[in-house]
């Protein structure tokens, strides 16, 4: 019987077969292997000599073995494997400690002189750059954290300053004959909460009376401060309309829920002074509303609605646009 060529058998038995499906793993953990060898290289000592020369024996041996018996490969191919690993392996950590005894004794520098100088320096580089990114991460830390503070501080302003500002509207809401709704309640804790900011943010002691006195429930002190900004401001000219109109939208914060006229009126003034702030003409819009001037409610939303659109802000758009269809509706437009 006829014999099949070499590569004929290799190709067709089923010892082929094996080797090629334990080859899809062997591979990579060949690569891996040699890899972690050099970084060994320091824990073996000559006996890696002898392990290399065995495995590459029985790597001969038996790859001979499943190149000449096809029913014999069957058995050899997983020895095979095992024996080209551990050649890789034992390979690559004696060439590594080749290479380390090599620099030891000075003959990588002798051979390159140049080597131990582009070394260091690319030692020093690299010293250099572990320096920079620690403290570049102590810096991003400490940012980190101080934001964290910033903001921690800021959401327990806020919430004071919600919390003194429902608890003034309650004062005012006592003290007021006429019954607010639901939505009023809303805009004067709203408005009340930027008057009571506004006043903390200063640093003047007038400033820190008035917020101390707040605290304690009396808005006397804010309005008087409030109407001293709104006069002063208002007498040195355009430049000063916005603080000004500040001012007059603070001190009408105060009374809106106890002096609808008066807030109605320093609304009014605020619009004057800064047309192009859409809560004013808000404000002004639910001021004159509450005093059963409808028509002019609706002209004041629709002031509100042009300076968002000058603005582009959707939000404020639809907002002002809330507001028009409530009074169209209690019309009996829509």
């Amino acid at each position: 019987m006829l014999r099949r060529p070499l590569l004929a058998r290799l190709f067709t038995d089923a010892g082929y077969a094996r080797v090629q499906e334990m080859s899809t793993w062997a591979t990579p953990v060949s690569l891996t292997l040699i890899g972690l060898a050099a970084d060994f290289s320091q824990l073996f000592g000559e006996v890696v000599f002898t392990l290399l020369w065995l495995s590459a024996v029985a790597t001969v041996v038996f790859g001979v073995a499943v190149l000449l018996r096809t029913r014999f490969c069957v058995t050899c191919a997983k020895p095979l494997v095992v024996a080209v690993l551990a050649t890789l392996w034992f390979g690559g950590i004696f060439g590594g400690q080749q290479l380390l005894a090599a620099s030891k004794q000075g003959v990588l520098a002798k051979l390159f002189p140049q080597a131990s100088e582009i070394q260091l320096a690319i030692y020093a580089r690299l010293e250099d750059i572990g320096v920079l990114a620690k403290k570049i991460d102590r810096t991003t830390e400490q940012t980190a954290a101080d934001v964290k503070r910033l903001h921690d501080k800021q959401d327990s302003l806020e919430k004071k300053f919600d919390a003194l500002a429902a608890q003034i509207v309650r004062s005012k809401l006592n003290e007021s004959t006429v019954p607010a709704s639901p939505s009023a309640r809303e805009g004067a804790e709203k408005a009340v909460g930027e008057a009571i900011a506004d006043v903390a943010k200063g640093q003047d002691s007038a400033s820190k009376q008035a917020f101390e006195a707040l605290q304690r429930g009396d808005t006397s002190v804010a309005e008087r401060l409030f109407a001293k900004v709104l006069e002063e401001k208002t007498k040195e000219g355009r430049a000063a309309n916005r603080e000004a109109a500040e001012a007059a939208r603070n001190l009408a914060a105060f009374k809106r829920l106890t002096d609808v006229a008066a807030a109605r009126d320093l609304y009014e003034r605020a619009a004057s002074l800064d047309p192009d702030h859409l809560w004013t003409w808000i404000d002004l819009g639910d001021m004159r509303l509450a005093s059963g001037q409808t028509g002019a409610a609706l002209e004041a939303y629709g002031k509100a609605e042009a300076a968002a659109r000058r603005s582009g802000d959707e939000r404020d758009l639809s907002v002002s646009h809330n507001r028009i269809g409530d009074v169209r509706r209690a019309q009996g437009d829509l």
